[in-house]
């Protein structure tokens, strides 16, 4: 009769406590990438929601224009009705001013950069939400009553 050693079936399980030690880190990094991108996705979606709905009131108000002076940061659509002024503050505030009932002015918070530009019938804004090209949007929006030349 033979002894086999006995210190193997040790080394074999210390060999075992340390490859799932590995996994165990493995899976707990997995499950914390996965808890961070759901947040992430979450976040990116009201971002877009609040950014398109902001730049739906905004072609609201180009599209009945009938001037539009801008410079930078701000904008001023004057209308028949009135004149609406936007404003990008730097604290990412995007405020849409319009005379009359405050129901009609509103404030769009944690908003990426918006600048404005007047380029003939219509606005060019500009959305900067951070560096790189990803980052980086263009709209044009027309004003129906200067296409049409200043008639209703």
């Amino acid at each position: 009769m033979r002894h086999q050693p006995r210190g193997v079936f040790l080394i074999e399980l210390l060999g075992y406590l340390a490859i799932m030690a590995v996994v165990a880190i493995l899976v707990t990094d997995m499950i914390n990438l996965s808890f961070r991108m759901v947040k992430e996705a979450r976040q990116r979606d009201t971002l877009i929601h609040r950014v398109d709905s902001a730049l739906d009131a905004l072609r609201r108000d180009t599209w009945h224009a009938a001037s539009i002076q801008a410079a930078g940061n701000q904008v001023t659509l004057a209308s028949p009705a009135a004149a609406i002024t936007w404003r990008m503050e730097a604290d990412g505030k995007l405020t849409r001013t319009a005379p009359g009932n405050a129901p009609e002015n509103t404030t769009w918070l944690e908003m990426p950069s918006f600048t404005f530009a007047a380029a003939g019938p219509a606005l060019k804004v500009d959305v900067e939400s951070g560096s790189g090209a990803a980052t980086h949007e263009q709209a044009t929006l027309p004003s129906q009553q200067m296409l049409a030349g200043g008639a209703p």
